[in-house]
């Protein structure tokens, strides 16, 4: 990219403060921090009305989306449990935290996307110890 600038008469580092502008408007909405998360599990979401998945799923204050609560007949299959946070939902990336507008538009996704919906989900640790794995800020 510096390249290009430089060839359009642009000054880099103009553009890199424009940058670093950007992705303050875009972050979560509190900092991000570091989670420890045990082994991702595979739930199949069925249904195709989103109110009646027998799971909710909520974007959090710290930009992680979790699972708030289960319904025991709900239509999924697979094991998930209230408080799990959500890796990955209908192809889209969230082992990291998400901004608001990324929050609607999964769920905009999740609307119209072939079902079953597939959701990687793991259960949060509250240490770093017997973690498998850790996210976060890098």
């Amino acid at each position: 990219m510096v390249l290009a600038t430089k060839s359009m008469g642009l000054n880099p580092d103009v553009l890199s403060f424009a940058y670093a502008d950007m992705s303050s408007v875009s972050s979560p909405r509190r900092p991000p921090k570091n989670i420890s998360l045990g082994t991702e599990r595979l739930v199949q979401l069925y249904s195709s009305d989103p109110e009646d998945l027998g799971i909710e799923i909520e974007h959090s204050d710290d930009g992680y989306v979790r699972i708030s609560s289960t319904a025991g007949d709900g239509m999924f299959e697979g094991t998930v449990h209230a408080g799990d946070i959500v890796c990955e939902i209908a192809g889209v990336n969230m082992r990291r935290p998400i901004t608001e507008h990324m929050w609607r538009l999964t769920t905009g996704l999740m609307k119209v996307a072939p079902k079953p919906i597939e959701v990687i989900v793991a259960e949060e640790h509250a240490s770093q110890e017997g973690a498998v794995e850790t996210l976060g800020a890098v």
